[in-house]
């Protein structure tokens, strides 16, 4: 059999008059229409499938259900898309007899225009119901028969992602319950976002296998598993409150049904067909072909309503792939489809041609199907239908980076569509989940210029920029506004100002407050002006206030630009809010008020890049209209603020509505969940890590939702049964699916040893590259991979072409790649190139950002020889002031421990790169002045005015943060005090904020005992070193020996042996007891945390130095003060990497190309 394509021609109407008087002033209009379909030719089965046809060509008639089974790509869908065609062609048959369904929406709108298309020209051809259906779709029809039959409403329907937030909202009101039925090892998880979704699936999964709520209470009980128990309760509870919720406002008198998930839907159903015989035997008598598709993915009680339809039927027939089943997280299970036929039967049909993998691909696909638990036969027998003998072999990319490998995605696409001339909407990337991925790879591809769609099913709504922006209007006119929402109102889609312009707007309004007399932040100034009911009830509040209009008068032009634009959208949507506009038009009026509807619309008609996001967000509004339509049906008084919470509470995504098939010319990006029964040309599979893929967390392990399905399936209690087998098995199905969506070219990549993450390729990439890469090209004899690609590939873009000449004009040597007797002529070609392009006006061709020499290569001080410490030792006659060098390196204690970790980040910290203006260092200083005062004798209510005055100074626009550090702050001095005061009965006090200054010099290294060997083994220099700081607090023993005190207003203690290495406190004491090596005056050195995240008082000891690490830390001063020489400092990595903030400049860490190896 040869499985024929589809393909849309472009049309015109090439009757029209072309006489029209064109001199007339007409507007030109353009109508889309679609294409004229043809009809497809009959397709020609051999084999068993020609047995499910009589001579005639028609549908044989059988009792018995036929069960079809074959891999990927070999025809189901097309078997049962001819049956259907045949069945309707027939005289006196109907196509409302045939009963076709599908597993997605998606792929019933799809089955239904190929099926319209097959029977383009059929005569006599009329359907009352449609032919295609969802099992959801085909169950809600029959349900709302059944209601009318009964006189009541149809039932409404709960996504998964509504169902999520009544789940954690009734979830918070019982953990407020300390007598609630949860088990106490439950009860601390029951806030969150992870339980509530673990519960949802397990009621979920119990409803699927007919246990309700009383039901899972016995079975929990019988059992001895409480969890169970309250879960049972809790679907309970939950039926009750959706049923309160469904009869609110009701005036009608009989009751209403509360809505109903996907789980329920189908159960009651069943339920409704079993009280009502008529409308069962009605369905029953109309149904005569039924045709099942993607039966891998039926849940028990899917599997029972096919059971129930197909009685009177007169042919059935289920089509699927076990190995294809990835929804056993949904409760599918393919027992029934794999149980419909037995080996050998004449109702077993197995198709093994792929008529979509070529011979390439289909090896690989075959050598990760035989590691999946049933090695089936359409596994075993799966070959290619096509010769394959131009199709690119399949190919496995390992990459250095995440950005290298978002890089070689970009360019292998770009490749394609440039040299192979595939389509963009032909080819997709595929993840085992979108999120983490989605960031860096949508960076990558833009850059490319490769446009790309994103599957709306992967990502909540709130999380989809154009519907971020929206919200943030209606959050600000509902009394919600805070600074964050400010700044989404002016850098997103209402305001489109960019942070320079919002910086610039911030100086602005502070400048004219400030002129005015004024005291309030920009912050406060911002949520005032961006937010009427905001402005409303401050100025309730404080009505002598600076009025607003002043402030905005005061503003420049570019200043007030972004306000313009946000006020406008603002204004409108107030405006209909105080008219009493339901939330439906309150969401239009700012909609309407954009204006992004024309502008998306005639980006999306263009194409291209812009063209693609253009399509993202206009589907991402349809998405929330349809939303905000489906909320008010269900809650028609709510208010804005209620439609907001409810929108950005949901954090899983909701299926939308499929309005066309027909998307934008652009690169899909998808999960492999959402990528099963989908194909492509090219393919390329990314992230393929251990630890992510495959995802070896067991779910639902806090309800033990395995326990409760293997107790379903009759697994003996006390077994022991391996929960991270069939997990596993799901994974690998998973990836099974994701390689087989290639029609031609296919495209594995990971990351291997990245040095941040750690990251290495998966199993499943292992296992597969044995079927890929020739024994030639592996990186060792133990691996199957390829060696790992350590430069970025050149993509083949303008904007990377235009890069590649830039660097080769810039560059001061010949690149490897390039043989140096060519270098010249490389150059010069590079440097023409680069003035014809930007002669045509190509974007960064004539002016850039480049990269100057070395300034200077000599060190920062000249460095003494350290032969002087031998001289020293031999003359032991010479005078020390002989000896002092004239260059003394003075190093503070707080330098000192920066050199000890990171020599890099001294240098760069010194120089300029910490430009960190956070509240952290003005918070530590803030307390030590304040706890400083407090020891002086200053009162609890002087200390308080005084927080109070200083606090604006530190700058925290986030209300909560601010309000939540001035508590830290407060813990802080409260703590102080009652720590002075038990300090204070036990030590003397000698000081506070004690300044010290001592100079090391090599005089006293021998009396450390330090040689000669010990400076050269650490590469220091003997150059003489001041230590100048302060000491928080000095104390005093009765001994007279001293204590040292350090405050810290961190929020980590360190561990005893953290402190005592630590490099301040051993410095400080050093220079207290200099080189005295018999006595010392120092006991020991404390750090006392003032507010750690425990909320207590946290304080840690150094004991006093033993002469070996007077020795060590010593020589370490040493060391450090000869690091600050240069030219050369070394970036060390430490514990403290992640929060440096010179980070950008760092090559271990930095992704800037200026910190990267060339």
């Amino acid at each position: 059999m040869t499985e024929p394509t589809s393909s849309y021609e472009s049309h015109s109407d090439a009757s029209r008059d072309t006489s029209r008087d064109t001199s007339r002033d007409e507007s030109l209009h353009v109508t889309l229409v679609r294409p004229i379909a043809e009809a497809h030719s009959q397709r020609q089965w051999t084999g068993t499938a020609s047995l499910l046809f009589d001579e005639t060509g028609a549908p044989i008639v059988d009792p018995e259900p036929f069960q079809i089974l074959g891999g990927p790509g070999t025809g189901k869908t097309s078997l049962l898309i001819d049956l259907a065609c045949a069945y309707c062609k027939q005289p006196h048959h109907s196509s409302d007899n045939v009963l076709f369904l599908t597993q997605s929406k998606r792929a019933a709108a799809e089955l239904s225009e190929k099926i319209a298309m097959h029977l383009v020209g059929s005569e006599g051809l009329s359907s009352q119901t449609p032919l295609v259906r969802t099992v959801h779709s085909y169950a809600y029809s029959v349900l709302a028969r059944i209601a009318a039959a009964d006189g009541v409403p149809a039932p409404k329907l709960l996504t998964g992602a509504e169902k999520d937030v009544i789940y954690r909202e009734m979830l918070a009101t019982i953990a407020e319950d300390k007598n609630n039925l949860w088990p106490e090892w439950i009860r601390p998880a029951l806030t969150t976002v992870g339980f509530a979704r673990e519960l949802r699936d397990f009621i979920s999964q119990a409803a699927k296998h007919g246990l309700n709520g009383e039901e899972l209470i016995a079975l929990g009980e019988d059992q001895e598993e409480p969890a169970w128990v309250a879960a049972g309760h809790f679907a309970i509870e939950f039926e009750r409150v959706q049923s309160l919720r469904a009869n609110v406002g009701n005036s009608h008198g009989e009751e209403v049904s509360p809505p109903l998930d996907a789980a329920e839907l189908v159960q009651t159903m069943l339920e409704g067909l079993a009280t009502h015989p008529d409308i069962l035997a009605a369905e029953q008598q109309r149904v005569r072909l039924l045709l099942v598709d993607d039966a891998q993915h039926l849940d028990p009680q899917m599997a029972e309503l096919v059971e129930t339809i197909r009685k009177g039927a007169h042919l059935t027939v289920v089509a699927g792939d076990p190995d294809q089943n990835v929804f056993r997280f949904r409760g599918a299970d393919p027992s029934y489809l794999h149980n419909l036929a037995f080996l050998g039967s004449p109702h077993r049909i197995v198709l093994s041609s792929s008529y979509r993998l070529t011979p390439h691909n289909a090896e690989v696909v075959r050598t990760t199907g035989k590691r999946l638990p049933d090695n089936s036969q359409q596994q075993r027998e799966l070959t290619a239908a096509r010769s394959g003998a131009h199709a690119p072999h399949p190919t496995i990319r390992l990459a250095d980076s995440i950005s290298a490998e978002a890089a070689i995605a970009a360019d292998v696409l770009r490749r394609a569509h440039l040299l192979e001339n595939v389509r963009w909407g032909d080819m997709a990337i595929i993840c085992r989940t979108v999120g983490p991925h989605l960031p860096v790879l949508r960076r990558a591809l833009l850059a490319a210029g490769v446009p790309l769609h994103i599957n709306t099913a992967d990502l909540p709504l709130t999380e989809q920029y154009a519907v971020d922006g929206i919200l943030a209007v209606l959050e600000a006119i509902s009394g919600t506004c805070t600074p964050d929402i400010a700044e989404k109102l002016l850098t997103g889609v209402v305001g489109r100002a960019d942070p320079a312009d919002v910086r610039s707007l911030r100086r602005g309004l502070r400048r004219a407050e400030v002129s005015l007399g004024g005291r309030r932040e920009s912050s406060t100034l911002l949520t005032l002006l961006l937010s009427p009911s905001a402005q409303e009830q401050y100025y309730a509040e404080h009505p002598h206030d600076i009025p607003l209009t002043k402030i905005e008068e005061l503003l420049t032009d570019y200043e007030a630009q972004p306000l313009r634009h946000v006020h406008h959208v603002v204004d409108a949507a107030w405006h209909t809010m105080r008219h009493h506009g339901t939330v439906e038009e309150v969401l239009w009026s700012a909609w309407n008020a954009t204006g992004l509807a024309d502008s998306w619309r005639v980006a999306s008609l263009r194409g291209g890049v812009a063209g693609a996001q253009a399509d993202r967000n206009l589907d991402a509004m349809m998405a929330l209209f349809d939303a905000v339509s489906d909320y008010i049906d269900r809650v028609p008084t709510a208010t804005v603020a209620n439609f907001v919470r409810y929108i950005r509470e949901q954090e899983l995504p909701s299926l939308p509505r499929i309005r066309t098939l027909h998307t934008t010319d652009a690169v899909t990006i998808i999960s492999a969940t959402s990528a099963a029964g989908r194909e492509w040309d090219t393919v390329v599979v990314v992230g393929i890590q251990e630890e992510e893929w495959p995802s070896l967390a067991v779910r639902g392990s806090l309800l033990r939702l395995n326990n409760l399905l293997d107790y379903i399936a009759g697994v003996e209690p006390r077994a022991i049964v391996s929960q991270h087998a069939p997990q596993l098995a799901d994974e690998r199905r998973l990836f099974y699916v994701a390689l087989s969506r290639a029609r031609r070219r296919l495209v594995l990549t990971a990351v291997s040893g990245d040095r941040a993450d750690k990251l290495a390729p998966s199993r499943f990439l292992e296992d597969t590259a044995g079927a890929i890469v020739p024994a030639e090209q592996r990186a060792t004899e133990d691996s199957n991979l390829p060696a790992v690609t350590t430069t970025t590939p050149h993509v083949l873009s303008l904007p990377s072409m235009v890069a590649r000449l830039r660097s080769i004009v810039c560059a001061t040597a010949p690149f490897p790649d390039i043989p140096a007797e060519e270098w010249p002529h490389y150059q010069q070609q590079a440097f023409q190139q680069l003035v014809r392009m930007a002669r045509a006006g190509v974007p960064g061709t004539l002016h850039w950002w480049g990269v100057d020499g070395i300034s200077s290569t000599e060190p920062l001080w000249e460095k003494p020889d350290t032969t002087e410490l031998a001289a020293l030792t031999a003359a032991s006659t010479a005078s020390p002031t002989d000896q002092v060098v004239d260059q003394v390196v003075t190093l503070s204690p707080s330098a000192f421990e920066t050199l000890q970790e990171c020599p890099l980040r001294w240098f760069l910290s010194r120089n300029g790169g910490d430009t960190n203006s956070g509240h952290a260092a003005q918070f530590g200083t803030l307390i030590h002045s304040l706890a400083q005062a407090s020891a002086s004798g200053l009162d609890d209510a002087n200390i308080s005015t005084a927080l109070e005055a200083a606090w604006p100074a530190l700058g925290i626009d986030s209300i909560w943060l601010a309000e939540q550090e001035k508590q830290r702050a407060v813990d802080a001095i409260t703590n102080y005090a009652v720590w002075d005061a038990k300090e204070s009965a036990t030590f003397a006090t000698a000081g506070l904020e004690v300044g010290v200054d001592h100079i090391f010099t090599v005089d006293d290294l021998a009396d450390f005992g330090i040689t000669t060997e010990d400076i050269a083994s650490v590469d220091a220099t003997t150059v003489p070193v001041r230590v100048k700081g302060r000491i928080d607090r000095l104390e005093r023993t009765d001994a007279g020996q001293y204590v040292i005190v350090d405050f810290k207003t961190g929020k980590t203690v360190p561990s005893k042996k953290d402190t005592q290495d630590n490099a301040q406190l051993a410095l400080y004491q050093l220079a207290l007891s200099g080189s005295d090596k018999d006595t010392t005056p120092v006991v020991k050195a404390k750090l006392v945390y003032l507010r750690p995240r425990s909320g207590s008082l946290g304080e840690r000891d150094q004991q006093a130095l033993d002469a070996d690490e007077r020795k060590r830390w010593r020589l370490a001063l040493q060391t450090a003060a000869s690091a600050t020489s240069g030219p050369t400092f070394h970036a060390c990595r430490n514990d403290h990497c992640t929060q440096c903030v010179v980070q950008e400049s760092c090559p271990l860490y930095s992704h800037s190309i200026l910190a990267r190896k060339a």
